[in-house]
């Protein structure tokens, strides 16, 4: 089965996207890619407004469909697209990947978003970097990846199961801009998330989530 008409909008270098590419190129299918200027502000434009009246990034249009929000969309595309599934088979696995998910959505991005934008990006728009606002995110941080230590297991490689699954996707690209702005202290600080994170980026949907763009 061929899915068609899926149009992304959203930012090459936004993690969010970037977490859609990658369940895509899982999925070998490829999305019409529209790219949203956040440096000017685009995504708070009325026209983009009227998709997402958060003014974020990534939304998926599918026929009559406008999604915003990266979790929902994935979830949407799992259950539409072929391929190997990223949901686990169990109930008990499930209700473990919706556990991560929701630890993602509250207390893993919050404090990602503010670590990477304090310093990575504010210092490029001539910002200065707040490092008490940097410490509380690593303390709060370090929080998240001892429990990701702790489900990984010492011979695992995923959060949940033996497979990658939705779970692993929403932690992976923030993972890599906390990498980037040189806070890797509290991600390798854990064995077993060093080794997780080593075998997400060895999959091609990581290397090079972007070739699924039509």
């Amino acid at each position: 089965m061929t899915v068609r008409n899926l149009k992304l909008i959203g930012n090459e270098n936004s993690a969010c996207t970037r977490s859609v590419l990658m369940l895509l190129k899982e999925k070998n299918t490829p999305v019409e890619f529209v790219s949203i200027d956040l440096g000017t502000g685009a995504h708070k434009s009325d026209e983009h407004l009227g998709l997402n009246p958060f003014g974020k990034v990534p939304v998926l249009i599918h026929d009559d469909l406008t999604l915003y929000e990266s979790q929902a969309i994935n979830r949407y595309l799992e259950a539409i697209l072929p391929g190997t599934p990223l949901i686990p088979q169990s109930l008990q696995d499930v209700a473990r990947m919706d556990q991560w998910l929701s630890v993602d959505a509250c207390y893993f991005t919050p404090q990602a978003y503010t670590l990477v934008w304090q310093k990575l990006f504010l210092p490029m728009f001539g910002g200065q970097t707040d490092p008490a606002l940097v410490k509380e995110a690593e303390e709060k941080l370090n929080v998240v990846y001892a429990a990701m230590d702790h489900a990984i297991g010492e011979e695992g490689q995923f959060l949940v199961g033996d497979s990658l699954s939705l779970a692993d996707l929403a932690f992976v690209q923030y993972t890599d801009y906390i990498l980037k702005a040189q806070s890797e202290s509290i991600v390798f600080n854990y064995e077993n998330v060093r080794r997780w994170w080593y075998g997400l980026t060895q999959r091609e949907s990581y290397k090079d989530p972007l070739s699924v763009i039509l």
